[in-house]
């Protein structure tokens, strides 16, 4: 058994592992076998969990877990035996968790995950009805985006202080790389493999909405780790900009309009990033930027007509019963809109702890479905109607905590990353349910900032003299290694 651990260890430590894993993967995809590769996946995590000391390599297997989720969307739920598969890696991942629990000191960003637990848990209180309350999909949400997320964010910084020989920047963010790429070769491949549906009078919706219907999902996703390609080009080499091209190219072509809308932010983020304090950088880009402008000037009667057959297929009305489609895009006819203004009504009706997440209220404007609750599809009215005063303070003391985490660090490349793919993820919560979405995007959320309190060091760590450590360590100093002031 120990020369397996030790085989483990070696290989998820080495440098051809990252590609391995990734070739086998696209490979599996290639040959439609989407299923066999989840569970693979699945059973690996479960084998690095428990042979391997340092957690890191098992990002990417998760990541990878993910992209497959998303791809595997339509009928994975349909799938009983999956269970199979899902349960022994929990149950690694909770023996790590108990194992190493000891070891975890707590970071500045742990109150704010507590006070949002608590407005998770306060949402809809003594204004819901429990048959609501306690109804799957509100307990799914409530315990995913509260319990589920501190125990992420405790088994990540339980493993922070492992030794490790690596530079632990360029190892995660290549695994963030590697995954962009793999979801942008499942776009282009969706592409090239119904070409046929764009003969005749066929349009690039047809394979949007025949081929693609996984392209939210896999376009935002996208946009959440595309700042590691940015990454990658400020680190190593400035030709990492074309993949970063590329995979905004593909996740426009995806048809997602939000990945159009935050991808082209997150493209001016990392562009910022990358040029910053860097002259000669900065001409390079420059000048590609106006090679790219005059391009887009040369093909522009093309761009706009492949936009209008992308996205004239989202443009929908709403009578007082159903949506309808229509030609012409309106703001007022936008579920996005019309919840906007229910969310300050919800407020009204109860502002002290919100509507609850598990609130039907608004299923006439935007009907959820299966483990799904009625989102108002923008974090702020979300914040708003479901948990109201409590809520917004929670979630504002939250921000504060990061923000103010981010300002004090160093700013470091890997640093910067981090940060930017938490404020697209941000930004992206504001037109869609973001991080009210557990898996994956709140995972995201907690992953991100927990990466960063780690490359924080010291900066990152909670101290006994804040009012919220005074109280912590009063409490649980028995059970925490969390350091004082100045501890190493």
């Amino acid at each position: 058994m120990g020369k397996i651990s030790d085989a483990v260890r070696s290989f998820s430590l080495s440098e051809a592992y990252p590609l391995i894993l990734f070739v086998l993967v696209y490979g599996m995809i290639v040959l439609d076998l989407l299923l066999a590769a989840f569970c693979l996946l699945l059973l690996f995590c479960c084998v690095v969990c428990l042979c391997c000391d340092d957690l890191v390599p098992l990002l990417l297997p998760a990541l990878l877990c993910i992209a497959l989720a998303f791809l595997c969307q339509p009928w994975l739920g349909s799938v009983g035996w999956i269970f199979w598969f899902i349960l022994p890696c929990a149950g690694a991942l909770l023996y790590r968790f108990f194992r190493d629990v000891r070891r975890v000191r707590l970071g500045v960003t742990f109150p704010g995950l507590v006070a949002v637990s608590l407005a998770l848990l306060l949402g809809g209180v003594g204004r819901l009805p429990a048959s609501d309350y306690f109804s799957a999909a509100s307990l799914y949400h409530i315990f995913g985006l509260g319990p589920l997320l501190l125990f992420l964010y405790l088994l990540i910084r339980s493993n922070v202080d492992v030794p490790r020989a690596y530079h632990v920047g360029d190892r995660i963010a290549g695994a963030m790389y590697l995954c962009a790429v793999l979801l942008g070769f499942c776009i282009l491949r969706a592409y090239l493999m119904n070409a046929d549906l764009l003969a005749g009078d066929g349009e690039l919706s047809d394979i949007v909405q025949k081929a693609i219907p996984w392209r939210n999902l896999v376009a935002n996703m996208m946009v959440l780790l595309l700042p590691f390609v940015f990454y990658y080009a400020r680190r190593q080499h400035l030709l990492h900009l074309l993949p970063a091209c590329l995979l905004y190219l593909m996740m426009a072509v995806s048809g997602s309009r939000g990945a159009i809308v935050c991808g082209f932010f997150a493209m001016l983020l990392g562009v910022f990033y990358l040029v910053y304090h860097r002259r000669r950088a900065g001409l390079i880009v420059l000048s590609g930027l106006l090679a790219v402008a005059g391009l887009v000037f040369l093909s522009r009667g093309w761009i706009v007509q492949a936009i209008d057959e992308l996205l004239n297929f989202h443009y929908f009305g709403f009578n007082g019963e159903h949506f309808f489609e229509t030609n012409v895009f309106n703001l007022f006819n936008e579920s996005r809109y019309k919840l906007w203004i229910r969310s300050i009504e919800d407020f009204r009706n109860a502002p002290l702890f919100g509507q609850g997440l598990g609130y039907c209220g608004n299923a006439d404007i935007f009907a959820n479905g299966k483990l799904t609750i009625s989102w108002y599809h923008s974090m702020i009215p979300q914040i708003i109607g479901s948990m109201g005063i409590v809520g917004i303070l929670a979630y504002g003391y939250q921000l504060f905590i990061q923000t103010r985490l981010a300002l004090r660090m160093r700013h470091t490349a890997y640093a910067g990353a981090l940060v930017m793919a938490y404020v697209n993820l941000l930004v992206y919560s504001q037109i869609d349910p973001g991080l009210f979405s557990p898996l994956p995007f709140g995972i995201m959320g907690v992953l991100f900032m927990t990466l960063l309190e780690a490359e924080a060091g010291e900066a990152g760590l909670l101290r006994r003299d804040t009012g919220f450590g005074r109280v912590f360590f009063r409490m649980f100093a028995h059970r925490s290694r969390a350091a004082a002031p100045g501890e190493k």
